[in-house]
C-alpha cells in the first residue's frame, strides 16, 4: 500500500479538507515518520507502522503543524496499569502504536475491534491533561493506555470531569479491518477499496 492510495481513501472518509490531510502527511513525512524519498512509481510502500501514524494524524484534533509531535505522544502510550491485569487486546503489544499495528497485521485481531478512542488533552486542567487512548474490543472489552507513569484516570465511560469536557476522536472498527484487509492481500501496492455510494 502507498501512502498516497491510504490519504485519498482517509479523504473520502473525515471531515477535514484534502488540503490539512495532505499537510498533515507532509508533517509525518518531514519528521521522518513515515517514507519520504520517491515520487510517481518510485513512491515507496507504507508498512502497518506507517499506517497507524497516519491514521491516528488524521484522526487527532490538533492543527495540523503540530501533528507530527502529538502523533509520536499518542502512539507512545502504554497500557494503563489497571487494564494490565485483565485480558487485554494485542498481547504483547505495551503502547497503542503497537497495538494498531498488530491490528492491522492480524485480521483476527482486526475483527474485534469494535472503535478506537482518542481523548484529547486539556490543557490547563489538572485532571485532564493528559492524552488517553482505548481500543474498544470484543463484546465489552477495552484496553486504556496513557502516558508511562501517569496516573492518569482510565474510566472510559466518564466524558468529563470538574465540569470539563474531553474532547473524544473515534476511529469505527470498519476503517481498521480495511486498511488490515489491504495489507494482507496486496503488501505491495494495494489501493484501498472505494466506498459505497449512499
Amino acid at each position: 500500500m502507498r501512502a498516497v492510495d491510504l490519504e485519498k481513501w482517509l479523504d473520502e472518509r473525515r471531515a477535514g479538507s484534502r488540503a490539512d490531510l495532505a499537510l498533515r502527511i507532509s508533517r509525518l513525512r518531514d519528521a521522518g515518520q513515515i517514507p519520504a524519498e520517491g515520487r510517481g512509481r518510485n513512491v515507496p510502500h507504507i508498512e502497518p507502522i506507517h499506517a497507524v501514524r497516519i491514521v491516528v494524524a488524521a484522526a487527532l484534533d490538533v492543527p495540523a503543524r503540530s501533528c507530527a509531535p502529538a502523533v509520536v505522544e499518542f502512539t507512545s502510550l502504554r497500557l494503563a496499569r489497571s487494564s494490565r491485569d485483565q485480558v487485554h487486546f494485542a498481547d504483547g503489544a505495551p503502547t497503542f502504536g503497537l497495538a494498531l499495528e498488530k491490528a492491522f497485521t492480524n485480521m483476527r485481531l482486526a475483527h474485534l475491534v469494535r472503535q478506537v478512542d482518542l481523548r484529547a488533552p486539556i490543557p490547563k486542567n489538572k485532571y485532564l491533561n493528559e492524552p488517553l487512548a482505548a481500543i474498544e474490543w470484543g463484546n465489552s472489552a477495552a484496553s486504556a493506555y496513557v502516558p508511562n507513569g501517569s496516573e492518569a484516570s482510565v474510566d472510559l465511560h466518564a466524558s468529563h470531569s470538574k465540569g470539563m469536557m474531553r474532547r473524544s476522536i473515534i476511529i469505527d472498527g470498519e476503517l481498521i479491518r480495511a486498511i488490515a484487509s489491504s495489507l494482507e492481500k496486496f503488501p505491495d501496492s494495494s489501493p484501498l477499496p472505494r466506498r459505497a455510494p449512499g
